[in-house]
């Protein structure tokens, strides 16, 4: 799996949102411009919606929250000669273990989680030179 899984799918519902907005503003524009209106509501609509379009390309793309270089936490860990049981352990977290090793596999990213073992995890990751990309 790519490191990048969690982010690429991500870009891509927001990929999928912008072209439901964009075809929806397309329709819109071409019922008002078609359509016996009141010329003065038709303008008035036409141009709020020209500033909704350009706010909409304002905003970001990127996920909030980029997702974790499993490989560089993996070796980070490894490096420290620890198990994933021994690092849940150390954490204070012993259940945790199928959740690091979803991290760790690129599964999912505890980073933006609020659970325990994500942030202790991400914490012992930046204590060991983990640096967000």
């Amino acid at each position: 799996m790519n490191g990048n899984t969690y982010s690429s799918e991500l870009l891509d519902v927001e990929s999928r949102k912008r072209e439901m907005f964009e075809s929806y503003i397309s329709r819109l524009r071409q019922q008002y411009s078609q359509k016996q209106v009141d010329p003065l509501l038709a303008t008035l609509f036409l141009s709020n919606l020209e500033k909704l379009a350009l706010y909409w390309e304002t905003l970001p793309t990127k996920p909030k929250n980029p997702p974790l270089d499993y490989k560089k936490a993996k070796n980070i860990r490894t490096e420290a000669g620890l198990s994933i049981t021994q690092l849940v352990a150390l954490l204070g977290h012993p259940k945790g273990q199928c959740y690091i090793s979803r991290y760790e596999r690129g599964k999912t990213s505890p980073i933006g989680s609020h659970s325990a073992i994500a942030t202790k995890y991400l914490a012992w990751l930046s204590e060991h030179g983990y640096k967000k990309a």
